[in-house]
């Protein structure tokens, strides 16, 4: 029996790659089955036996009023000019990467050490790789949709085309030549790691447990609106702001016939409510904050939107998918691939939007059928089993 060790940056954010750590720790048993036992998730959050039965705490803090006070604090500092500045953000990634000897200290004070290592983090990895001299046979997960450095540069735009984003790229690169395997989580970003680094990546779609849904709901809600829900956190790449935007360009009539159910919590939260505010749209927009159970919310709902701008194989759409939802979202990473024969795809933008909205008022798609068929889909290409099974072979064949 091999043993697994996960080390990420942390177990607290709601975000694609915690859920899918989350995933891993639920699918213990299927590893089990091929001879691979996960013992610990290491984080700055501390260790989880995986061992033991499992509570999730992702997205937790976001009630928090000490962390609502210090996102505020550092939403404002980004309105700095210095903030911005490359010297500032180069020292920012810094901090990130060096943040992670917490990480290291816990998982050297175990006193046996795993046969394997999966990376969720490249922060996290690059710091392993820079200060351990015992290496472990080991993965890392790429998490981006295409380039591994999309989300640091959407965030840190001020190294964008410097030194500083030379400096890190090769520091990815070495990350890569270090780790045994580089997995994907979607075909382009397999394809992007084939162009740019000649390297051929497993690619592994995320899946998700099945919760027992054995009947997809009728699509007739009972108070005659439609009800359409988004999952995910609350940022400007997730796209919400397109869809609550979109509702204020329809009739008013239509309007009233939309309840649109933001379920998520994140650094663009407080945005959001003041934009449905100043829209005027308090009616027709329902704010969630940070849901642990999306289970029990998504099968009251007629329909799923994901406006994402950027995105790869989103497990809120997965979930979506189990509850026999029909899905319509952005046209980005593996989406289309996922949601084909289940619902449609759109432009992230606010007019593909409205179109949406008043193309579903009257009528223009058959959410019976497309829900029975993202259930189906589901139960075929998107079980947590499957999953396991992938990435039991990858990690096998180290």
């Amino acid at each position: 029996m091999k043993t697994i060790d996960i080390m990420t940056r942390d177990m607290h954010q709601l975000h694609g790659a915690n859920k899918v750590t989350e995933k891993l720790i639920l699918g213990r048993t299927h590893f089990l089955e091929h001879g691979l036992e996960l013992r610990y998730v290491f984080s700055q959050d501390g260790i989880i036996d995986c061992r033991k039965p499992y509570q999730s705490t992702l997205g937790t803090q976001l009630a928090n009023r000490g962390y609502q006070r210090k996102r505020k604090w550092i939403e404002t500092l980004k309105k700095i000019p210095l903030y911005r500045t490359k010297m500032v953000q180069k020292r920012l990634i810094e901090k990130e990467i060096t943040a992670n000897s917490r990480v290291l200290r816990l998982w050297n004070e175990t006193e046996k050490k795993p046969d394997l290592l999966i990376f969720q983090d490249p922060f996290t990895a690059i710091y392993f790789m820079e200060t351990q001299r015992q290496k472990v046979p080991s993965i890392f997960i790429s998490h981006a949709d295409t380039d591994p450095l999309e989300q640091l540069l959407m965030t840190r735009s001020g190294i964008r085309g410097t030194s500083a984003e030379r400096e890190i790229r090769s520091r990815i690169e070495a990350l890569f030549c270090y780790v045994d395997r580089v997995v994907t989580i979607c075909k382009s970003s397999q394809s992007y790691m084939e162009e740019a680094y000649g390297m051929h990546c497993p690619c592994i779609i995320n899946g998700i447990e099945d919760i027992g849904r054995k009947t997809v709901r009728k699509y007739s809600s009972d108070d005659g609106h439609l009800h359409i829900a988004i999952v995910a956190s609350v940022q400007y790449r997730k796209g919400q702001d397109l869809a609550v935007k979109a509702l204020a360009y329809l009739k008013e009539q239509d309007q009233k016939r939309i309840k649109l159910h933001i379920i998520g919590g994140g650094s663009g939260f407080d945005e959001i409510k003041a934009l449905i505010t100043e829209l005027h749209l308090e009616e027709c927009v329902t704010l969630y904050g940070p849901i642990l159970d999306v289970g029990q919310y998504l099968p009251q709902m007629d329909l799923f939107l994901l406006p994402s701008r950027a995105d790869t194989v989103p497990i809120a759409v997965i979930e979506a998918m189990r509850a026999g939802l029909p899905v319509f979202a952005s046209d980005v990473g593996e989406i289309a691939e996922m949601i084909q024969g289940c619902g449609s795809l759109i432009h992230a933008d606010v007019n593909s939007i409205r179109e949406l909205y008043e193309g579903l008022l009257r009528g223009k798609y058959n959410l019976t059928e497309l829900g029975i068929a993202s259930r189906t889909k589901f139960l075929k290409e998107f079980q947590l089993s499957a999953m396991i099974d992938q990435y039991s072979l990858v990690l096998q064949n180290l």
